[in-house]
């Protein structure tokens, strides 16, 4: 396995609870990092958190089976909606 596959790999693994906790540190820290080889910054990880702490029980495994630029993608949707 080449590199540029394993990151592609790795891009595409859940977010699992690890990577929650990575992004509860990049909130906490205020300094984006990477989550499963993708750069977080702190608007989308507080954004994540913040709707990933909103939704019940169900919702939250399944946000955490999902890949990181997905569940981004989709607590950035949740908060336009709310937003307008």
């Amino acid at each position: 396995m080449t590199r540029r596959e394993h990151i592609e790999a790795v891009r595409a693994s859940p977010l699992n609870e690890e990577g929650l906790a990575a992004m509860r540190r990049i909130v906490a820290n205020r300094k984006a990092a990477k989550v499963n080889e993708c750069f977080i910054d702190t608007w989308s990880a507080s954004a994540v958190v913040k709707v990933y702490d909103a939704v019940n029980e169900k919702n939250k495994a399944r946000l955490l089976a999902l890949p990181v630029g997905r569940v981004c993608e989709i607590a950035m949707q949740v908060l336009s909606n709310r937003q307008g």
